[in-house]
């Protein structure tokens, strides 16, 4: 909603801050990536074991890290980068983002 939108902007109900639109902004961006991200990867691995007649359960443990770690990473990597430029900014659409 608006509240997290500073209050100079004139959105309706707004009640943030700057620093609250950023906090929005980022954590926007990082769980939607991350949920788009993990996605991709599950899916890729279960491609993997399918195509290759594999159990589900025979999975190494290289790339159980990385199906935990690349969609934890790229996204805090992807939406850490806009905090450096004032990136996350109210977009006019009740939210704060990039």
């Amino acid at each position: 909603g608006t509240w997290m939108v500073p209050k100079e902007s004139g959105a309706y109900m707004a009640a943030g801050t700057t620093g609250s639109c950023t906090a929005q902004g980022f954590l926007v961006a990082f769980f939607y990536g991350m949920a788009i991200t993990m996605n991709a990867v599950l899916a890729t691995a279960y491609y993997y074991l399918v195509k290759n007649e594999r159990e589900d359960g025979t999975r190494t443990k290289r790339s159980v890290r990385l199906i935990l770690t690349v969609p934890l990473l790229l996204p805090l990597f992807l939406s850490v980068m806009p905090l450096f430029n004032s990136g996350y900014n109210y977009t006019d659409a009740s939210v704060c983002g990039v």
